[in-house]
């Protein structure tokens, strides 16, 4: 069912363009966007459409509910209002946007703008202009020598998502990003379209590395290339960051011969640096989503990595499978008895700190010593995210931030931390 929702102006001989419009696109419902002194107009639509023969349409333009009246016809806020109020009388009326007409031959220069930014909003199917280059003095076309022009306002439409879609990607709605430029399709021309899919790719590329599928957004890096060249960026260290993950995972898998516990020690090993930075880097994206409870799970798990990397790394061992002998040969078997099962002691990370400060371990004595630290892991703890029911502020995440940063560093070197966070750093994208 098509609908038309027409501005409604004053003046001699205004009716005709209206007329000459309805006639034309022979709609099924009208709603007319009107002001105090443009009321009567309608009365000469109808009378002429009538004496036309199209008593159907004629009676469209008299019925009350069809009419939004506009508070100042000078004003485009007002204007654009108005034009929602009768997107919204056609849609409860059983017409879709996609199938209205708006006209905005008539009225103010404003109830035009309003009424162009209302069908572009709403994705209405045309724009509808009567005009012609016979005109009299006062500038209006020539009665009888108009001529109805069509358009869609897919540019603007068009603009409005490319815009929204950049913004949800800079923003880490990278799921969000790919959905709107998926509704791209029918309204852009292909050179643009390719434009809108490299920004989906990325989107792709990076919603994978944001929920830790390093190997998915490595099979990605490649495509990512011809994003940097159209959006003017250089995604080589995020992309070379993903590859080295996605190699050390593959080369742990390969030497651990199916067993966890080997492949933990070994990638560990080979990309801890990784890994802590990655935690970090996602943490502090969460934080700047002001998600922080999300954050602090990361931070937390950020912190108890690092002594399992310093485990794997100084030791070859995995935090829960410390062999029992290793704890015999250094007089520590009755202080972790509690902890062993079946010949192993699984450690939690506050375990793993301790275990570290009793073999005389820098990391693990400076968590151990400070009530700090202790203090604001327990914050961790009773957000909602752990075991409790009480939600992270600003204050328990910047905190926990820093001590995490610090401890991570320690097990990895400050250098190499920061050198990896840098490549962790998730690029902007601009759109003009």
């Amino acid at each position: 069912m098509r609908g038309m929702v027409i501005t409604v102006g004053v003046g001699e001989n205004v009716h005709h363009a209206i007329v000459q419009s309805i006639e034309t696109h022979n709609p099924v419902e009208v709603v007319f966007i009107v002001s105090s002194g443009s009321r009567d107009t309608l009365g000469k639509v109808a009378h002429e459409l009538e004496n036309a023969g199209y008593k159907h349409l004629a009676e469209l333009c008299t019925k009350e509910d069809a009419l939004v009246e506009v508070e100042d016809f000078e004003n485009v806020d007002s204007c654009y209002e108005a034009s929602v109020a009768a997107f919204r009388k056609l849609f409860n009326a059983g017409v879709e946007p996609r199938r209205t007409i708006a006209d905005f031959t008539s009225g103010t220069k404003a109830m035009s703008a309003g009424l162009v930014m209302a069908a572009s909003f709403f994705g209405c199917e045309t724009l509808s202009y009567v005009g012609g280059i016979k005109r009299n003095g006062a500038g209006r076309v020539i009665t009888g020598a108009g001529q109805v022009h069509s358009g869609r306002p897919s540019i603007i439409l068009r603009d409005l998502t490319l815009m929204n879609a950049v913004e949800a990607f800079n923003h880490c709605q990278f799921q969000a990003c790919r959905t709107l430029i998926m509704g791209l399709d029918q309204r852009v021309s292909n050179q643009l379209l390719q434009t809108a899919k490299t920004l989906s790719t990325a989107a792709e590329f990076y919603d994978a590395w944001d929920r830790f599928d390093h190997n998915t957004a490595a099979s990605l890096c490649s495509d990512l290339k011809e994003f940097d060249k159209v959006w003017s960026l250089d995604t080589k260290a995020n992309r070379c960051f993903v590859a080295r993950v996605a190699k050390s995972s593959e080369g742990a898998g390969q030497n651990s011969g199916g067993d966890n516990s080997v492949f933990f020690v070994e990638l560990a090993k080979s990309a801890g640096e990784l890994l802590l930075a990655d935690l970090l880097a996602n943490a502090r994206r969460r934080g700047d989503e002001c998600r922080y409870d999300d954050a602090v799970a990361r931070l937390y798990r950020a912190i108890e990595l690092a002594a399992q990397i310093v485990f794997a790394r100084d030791y070859g061992h995995h935090t829960g499978r410390i062999p029992e002998d290793f704890l015999i040969e250094r007089g520590l078997e009755s202080k972790y008895r509690s902890r062993l099962a079946e010949g192993y002691a699984r450690l939690g990370l506050r375990d793993a700190y301790e275990l570290l400060s009793d073999l005389d371990h820098e990391l693990g004595k400076r968590l151990v010593s400070s009530n700090k630290i202790l203090n604001y892991l327990n914050s961790r703890n009773e957000s909602i995210l752990a075991h409790g029911l009480s939600s992270v502020g600003y204050e328990a995440y910047q905190s926990l931030w820093n001590i995490a940063e610090q401890l991570c560093a320690q097990a990895v070197g400050a250098k190499s931390l920061d050198r990896e966070l840098e490549n962790c750093r998730f690029p902007k994208v601009r759109w003009t």
